[in-house]
């Protein structure tokens, strides 16, 4: 397709654009996890009339057809006129004012963050994480320089498609696409960095047992480096523990557990190994700018050309003729030409570290030093990281120099500067103020550090956590862990969710409580499906249904006629109470109440009856009579 411009107020995408455009050179230039800019050179011919700020620029790329991007910036001079654009997606206007991502996977958190607006968000991530944005743009949420971003939570590598952004744990595919280099080669510059190369290993297991006598784990391309050797490495792997050193429930957590020595060491080796095999430590860092043009030139260049092919993120199985190595780049740059629709430079190299990186190093070291299975961050470990810092702060201390003063006042007064403010440092402690007094005299100290505390309006952090190790609150999640403590104080307006509550008494309300006897107490309430397999009832029990009572008891109640207690389990006997009478016989739902057999009692009369047939009445009018084989004989005159 020619390359498009959409006039600022024309949204219809469907429809050719207003300008079909006849450019110098277009193209779009991308970086993985990076930043995406088309640069547009234009004579000024009929058509610059339309590239103007905030207009739309349609046009192939590698990721699809039709693509849109805004134009953000436009230059001119007297021979061309130059605008460079952006993805359409980056200039969406959403906001967040406060939004909670409570434990959700990448796609649940993306589709909470652009709900109700024309964008949308995909992700292959299923790890569950919280996040928490609040006065913030989307952009920011997602890549910005803040530890909520959703590049730090979940991770991902953006793709851009109009309206839609793609957060997968990877961007491109590897297709087995192959390539040699290493050698002179017309169009390709290559950079070859040693530095982190690992060849020799000594594992490290938990509490520190390592392999016999000074053994190390070399790699398969060990002797491709000589006459350079490097020096051992010592990696750790404290997921491998010997039984001795196991604690309960660690197996059920992944760790290894080795009944010997020998089978440590053996599991050792093998997780070196894979260090080779898989992380490929041992293959140095090599990155490779092709440009297609030039290669295209040379007489091989239909070895490569299936490199026009590669997408961002695309991994690619490069040989290298000299080191006699095979390394596995990604395709971390590409620039595209929007004119001839074809790829004209890539890189080829590791996805370079970056603050997000940085950040999930962080949290790896975080989670290192909590324990699966105790539910506690494990002391060794902490001390292992605060030894580090005072490793560093004395390293800073040796390096110090001395001052004449005893502190240093450092402000900015200028109401209107962006840096307005005062840090106070001195041998006493440090303060920092963002304003001044009433009388602006003085700033208002806010926060002040000291040797034993600090004082701050908000201390925003990541975990909390004691000198030993039982105790801990990780800010990020929300998650508060306490070892063999107690809790002192009230909990309002809060859910428990757990399997056990241990000791004293449960009370809910003023009218039920659980004592930790067993016994419990329920006044003036109502109970619903109450499942008693033994015990004692005592107390007044009232319901407002019907009741049953194992499967032998069943109580019914029906307004202004009359109670009914069904017992057995077929329900054959009914005693019925009303206001006036107590019947006590077999079930009748017949109209003839002489039916079957029972035991009628009211104030005036008594009843017993074995059928229709046969039965003696007892009343104080009429006296006694008796019935019997169909029969009837009047006591009062027959006897």
């Amino acid at each position: 397709m020619m390359i498009q411009i959409y006039k600022p107020g024309n949204r219809n995408f469907d429809y050719n654009g207003d300008y079909n455009l006849n450019p110098i050179t277009c193209e779009l230039k991308m970086k993985l996890k990076g930043e995406w800019v088309v640069t547009l050179r234009n004579p000024l011919d009929e058509n610059m009339e339309g590239i103007v700020e905030n207009s739309i620029l349609c046009m192939d790329t590698p990721i699809g057809k039709r693509q849109l991007f805004m134009i953000n910036e436009v230059d001119k001079n007297d021979d061309f006129i130059e605008a460079y654009a952006i993805p359409i997606f980056l200039t969406n206007d959403i906001y967040f004012f406060e939004t909670r991502v409570v434990n959700k996977t990448a796609q649940d958190a993306l589709n909470i963050m652009f709900k109700d607006t024309k964008y949308k968000g995909y992700s292959d991530i299923s790890k569950a994480n919280s996040a928490y944005y609040q006065e913030m743009c989307a952009n920011e949420a997602i890549s910005g320089d803040n530890d909520n971003a959703f590049l730090n939570r979940w991770g991902g590598e953006p793709i851009y498609k109009n309206y839609e952004i793609y957060l997968n744990k990877r961007a491109g595919a590897d297709n087995g696409m192959r390539a040699e280099f290493g050698f002179n080669l017309t169009g390709v510059e290559e950079k070859v960095d040693m530095s982190e190369v690992v060849t020799r290993i000594r594992p490290k297991a938990y509490n520190g047992h390592m392999l016999p006598n000074n053994e190390t784990v070399d790699s398969p391309n060990i002797e491709k480096y000589e006459p350079r050797r490097f020096p051992p490495v010592v990696f750790e792997y404290t997921d491998i523990k010997l039984k001795e050193d196991a604690q309960e429930g660690d197996e059920e957590n992944g760790i290894t557990i080795c009944d010997t020595k020998a089978i440590l060491y053996q599991k050792l080796r093998e997780r070196a190994k894979r260090e080779y095999t898989i992380n490929k430590v041992d293959m140095p860092i090599i990155t490779y700018n092709v440009r297609m043009v030039d290669l295209s030139k040379t007489d091989l260049y239909k070895e490569y050309s299936e490199l026009v092919r590669v997408s961002l993120g695309d991994t690619v199985h490069v040989s290298h003729r000299r080191l006699k190595i095979e390394t596995t780049p990604r395709v971390i740059e590409l620039v595209y030409d929007g004119i001839t629709n074809s790829v004209t430079s890539l890189t080829l190299g590791d996805h370079k570290e970056d603050y997000f990186d940085r950040l999930s190093k962080t949290q790896h070291i975080v989670d290192t030093i909590y324990d699966k299975v105790s539910n506690t961050i494990m002391a060794q470990r902490i001390a292992g990281v605060v030894n580090l810092m005072m490793t560093s702060l004395k390293a800073q201390k040796d390096i110090a120099k001395r001052q004449d003063v005893r502190a240093i006042l450092f402000e900015d007064i200028d109401k209107s500067s962006p840096t307005y403010g005062a840090l106070c440092i001195g041998t006493q402690g440090i303060q920092i103020a963002k304003k001044r007094n009433e009388a602006d005299t003085d700033w208002k100290w806010g926060t002040a550090i000291d040797f034993e505390a600090i004082n701050a309006d908000y201390v925003i952090t990541g975990i909390l956590t004691d000198r030993n190790g039982k105790f801990y609150l990780n800010l990020d999640t929300g998650e508060l862990r306490m070892k063999d403590g107690s809790f002192a104080g009230t909990i309002s307006g809060a859910a428990i969710n757990g399997s056990k509550i241990i000791g004293g008494t449960i009370e809910i309300g003023n009218n039920f409580s659980v004592a930790k006897d067993g016994i419990m107490r329920c006044a003036d309430a109502v109970m619903k499906n109450v499942t008693m397999e033994s015990g004692t009832f005592k107390g007044k029990l009232t319901t407002e249904y019907d009741a049953y009572i194992g499967h032998n008891l069943h109580l019914s109640y029906e307004a202004g006629r009359f109670s009914q207690i069904t017992l057995g389990e077929k329900g054959d006997t009914v005693i019925t109470l009303s206001d006036d009478q107590i019947r006590i016989g077999i079930f009748n739902n017949n109209t003839n109440l002489l039916s079957r057999p029972s035991i009628s009692i009211t104030k005036d009369d008594i009843l017993l009856n074995l059928n229709e047939d046969n039965h003696i009445r007892i009343n104080s009018l009429l006296g006694v009579t008796m019935k019997t084989k169909g029969k009837l004989i009047d006591m009062n005159y027959d006897i």
